[in-house]
């Protein structure tokens, strides 16, 4: 069985969604019931600390597009969030909207490892027109990979 090693790898899914952008509300409620989707929490069960959510709104300082150029809603969502343990796990759900474009993203990041196919089946079942995605792993300690010499003859 896969041990946790707090902070040493990184699973993440990253969606493109069709339609227009949920209201800043609709995101936050949205991002939280993905979490109890893949049996994580945005809250300390032992606590009650809830993390909240932080919420960017565009253009911002100068940035993020011009004037009329934004189309509204325009903001990027992220909720942070507890491993399915009483500690905190680098993770997070954030939302970036684009209503320009008829869409928005949704990136899910977490520490221990998740379901990507859970997120997408539910996404579906809400309704929701999933474009394109895509998954990704990283370590911070990555295993060694040895190259048998005679592939470097035939690849290289």
């Amino acid at each position: 069985m896969h041990q946790i090693v707090l902070g040493e790898e990184l699973w993440g899914l990253k969606v493109a969604i069709k339609g227009r952008p949920l209201d800043e509300q609709g995101c936050i409620v949205l991002a939280r019931r993905i979490i109890k989707a893949i049996n994580m929490r945005y809250r300390d069960a032992t606590t009650g600390v809830v993390l909240e959510p932080k919420v960017w709104h565009y253009p911002w300082a100068g940035n993020g597009g011009v004037g009329d150029t934004v189309c509204q809603p325009a903001y990027t969502i992220c909720q942070p969030l507890f491993e399915s343990f009483s500690f905190l796990l680098p993770g997070m759900v954030a939302m970036d909207t684009w209503a320009e474009h008829e869409g928005w993203y949704l990136v899910v990041e977490s520490c221990r490892k998740f379901s990507h196919r859970r997120v997408l089946r539910y996404l579906q079942r809400l309704g929701y027109e999933v474009i394109d995605y895509a998954t990704s792993y990283v370590r911070l300690k990555p295993k060694r990979r040895w190259r048998k010499w005679w592939r470097k003859w035939i690849w290289w």
